[in-house]
């Protein structure tokens, strides 16, 4: 009985399908106009993603570069030396500049000098961004030395490093200002200064 059931069954899909072979899939014609709609939709909606891609890259710089500062400032505190946090391009030494793209090391700076000598340990290397962005430094800022007690001792102000893409969109742009205490803010750019 079951059986009977089951070829009544399958006849009556190929009745409904016009026979065993109709009802196998799509014609090269309606494949071709699902590609050409799909290829359509994506060239209208890709543009629209740039801003979120660089928003979001620009965030994640910007907090990259931000726990360096707040790990430079723990580590003085913890081991009771200073620590010095500035912009490399080669992982080993300060490249005296105040662009940061290319990367920036994080040492023990025995002697405060802000240069990587014999006995100063490096404890972190953070390579360049990859994605063109530019990170400029405020007072031609090429590093901070953070002292045994937290505070950012060989600033004069304020030091704001900008985070800008390439090209330019003011609404991707981030900022991270450190201060002579050692504080650490990110804030917000309005199109013409960080607020």
């Amino acid at each position: 009985m079951v059986m009977w059931v089951d070829k009544a069954r399958s006849r009556a899909g190929r009745r409904a399908c016009g026979g065993p072979t109709a009802c196998r899939g799509f014609t090269v014609i309606e494949l071709m106009v699902v590609l050409t709609v799909s290829v359509i939709l994506m060239a209208v909606a890709a543009p629209a993603f740039q801003p979120i891609v660089q928003a979001n890259r620009t965030l994640t710089e910007m907090n990259t570069l931000t726990a360096s500062m707040r790990v430079a400032r723990a580590e003085a505190l913890r081991q009771g030396l200073p620590v010095t946090l500035c912009a490399s391009t080669n992982g080993t030494s300060c490249s005296g500049a105040n662009t940061w793209q290319g990367g920036w090391i994080l040492f023990v700076d025995q002697d405060a000098n802000r240069a990587v000598d014999t006995g100063d340990r490096i404890v972190r290397v953070q390579p360049g961004f990859s994605g063109g962005d530019v990170v400029s430094a405020s007072n031609t800022t090429s590093g901070v030395t953070f002292s045994r007690d937290g505070f950012a001792f060989n600033l004069g102000a304020a030091v704001t490093w900008t985070i800008r893409t390439t090209p330019v969109s003011n609404a991707a742009t981030r900022c991270v200002v450190l201060n002579r205490v050692g504080r650490v803010q990110e804030r917000a750019y309005d199109g013409s200064a960080c607020t």
